[in-house]
């Protein structure tokens, strides 16, 4: 039963609850700090324990502490956790109360009703290992020094309001100011102008050539008339195509005999439909086949990776083709079957329960 007790407390420095199976879960509560307005004094936070009797299924938390304690299997560690948890459970009923160190006590009620007492000294944690109470006294209030304002300085600063402002001209200065000035506008005025006089014409464009009106000049003016020759029409004479009248051949529309044509009845086309229906069956088994199984019944957790794996090697061996390691979150567990519904599932998990060796399993959800 210390066995026991010295588990539950040491996964609860890591661990928010641990859950007995058949007695009840231990829950860790967050208490912040606190100030005392009486004491003038801080209290650090702490971590208090609590227990609810309704947490009675097995996690799997508590079996792994005793794996790893005696390194031991699944099954072996189950055997031993149920042997303290059956003793506490007699004593509980032998004595009324079992005292769990550094955790509290538990009291069996005349109701079968189990009630827990959290013990005085704090929860150990690393996080908040160190804090202690704080002690502060308030500052009292005291009077501040007046200080008298000296006669002289009044004096000084009322001659510096009343007195006014100065301003002062170098004369230098603007002197300097006026010589510039002077001497940029004797540079402006005297300076040498620029302009382009020279006039170059065959630099110019002209607009009509002057050679073509000198040519033009030296001939004459005259006009000489342009004699037009008429072109001599002839007349060509075509032959007109002769046009002879065909020879119609009667016909007699009593002696004509019209065949009767029979057309072959279409028949309904059974193969596309048969084509239809197979394609049909095909989508729907190729849809039932691409579900994913994401619900795995869990039966054991186990300490180290290879151990799950073995584990699940001596289950396929068995005859259980699903059955798996599966590894992630520091956990590692081992699955007896997997399934894409949660009915499916919780279905198998009941079947799998009635066996003495699976009583513990449970579904866990994991893609």
């Amino acid at each position: 039963m210390n066995d026991l007790a010295k588990h539950i407390e040491a996964l609860l420095v890591d661990n928010d609850c641990v859950i007995v199976p058949g007695v009840g879960g231990f829950i860790i509560h967050y208490t912040p700090a606190v100030w005392i307005k009486e004491n003038e004094t801080f209290l650090p936070p702490t971590r208090m324990t609590g227990f609810n009797s309704r947490l009675k299924v097995n996690d799997g938390l508590l079996v792994q502490s005793y794996m790893a304690t005696h390194h031991t299997d699944f099954s072996k560690a189950t055997k031993l956790m149920e042997k303290d948890v059956d003793e506490l459970i007699s004593a509980l009923h032998a004595e009324g109360k079992v005292v769990l160190e550094n955790i509290g006590q538990l009291k069996l009620s005349i109701r079968d009703m189990l009630e827990f007492t959290p013990c005085t000294a704090n929860l150990g944690t690393p996080a908040l290992y160190g804090w202690g109470r704080l002690g502060i006294q308030k500052l009292k209030a005291e009077t501040p020094f007046a200080a008298q304002p000296s006669s002289v300085h009044q004096v000084v600063k009322k001659d510096k309001e009343k007195s006014p402002a100065k301003v002062r001209i170098n004369a230098p200065f603007w002197s300097n100011v006026a010589a510039v000035i002077s001497i940029i506008i004797l540079c402006l005025a005297l300076s040498i102008p620029v302009e382009n006089t020279e006039v170059i014409k065959g630099n110019y464009a002209q607009l009509l050539p002057t050679e073509a009106f000198r040519q033009m000049g030296q001939q004459s003016l005259t006009i000489t008339p342009l004699a037009v020759q008429e072109a001599k029409v002839t007349k060509v004479e075509v032959p007109k195509p002769e046009v002879k009248k065909a020879e119609v051949e009667k016909v007699d529309i009593k002696n004509i005999k019209v065949k009767k044509t029979t057309l072959p009845k279409a028949e309904p086309k059974k193969v596309e439909v048969e084509k239809t229906k197979t394609a049909e069956k095909k989508s729907a088994r190729r849809v039932t086949t691409t579900s994913p199984l994401i619900y795995h019944i869990i039966i054991a957790s186990v300490g180290t990776a290879q151990d799950a794996r073995n584990m699940a090697q001596t289950l396929t061996e068995q005859g259980f083709k699903n059955a798996q390691a599966i590894i992630g979150d520091g956990k590692m567990r081992v699955c007896i079957d997997s399934y894409a519904s949660e009915a499916e599932a919780y279905r198998a998990l009941n079947r799998y329960r009635e066996n003495e060796v699976y009583k513990n399993a449970w579904v866990l959800k994991k893609k």
